[in-house]
Formats: structure tokens, sequence, C-alpha cells
């Protein structure tokens, strides 16, 4: 978050999914806090 509102102009939020079927995206662009509450849960990430 603090990297986001640091440098606004160089930094996106990207949400991919259905990627494998039909693919749909959106982008959010700093402040984000002005369009979502953001939690970490967790997240895992590997290639096959």
């Amino acid at each position: 978050m603090a990297v986001a509102e640091e440098r606004r102009s160089e930094w996106s939020l990207f949400r991919l999914w259905n990627f494998a079927r039909e693919p749909k995206a959106f982008e959010l662009h700093p402040p984000l806090d002005a369009h979502v509450s953001l939690t970490a849960t967790s997240f895992q990430a590997s290639f096959h």
C-alpha cells in the first residue's frame, strides 16, 4: 500500500479470473482505499 501511494503513476492492481475459459480482468489505480478494502490473508504462486 505504501509503494502504491508513493508511486501512483507507476503502480496498478490487476485482478484476473476465468483465465482458461473466458478471461476477465479489471485494473485499479491508487488511491486503492478509495475503491476497495484490502486484507492480506494468504497467497501462493507456483508453476506447473
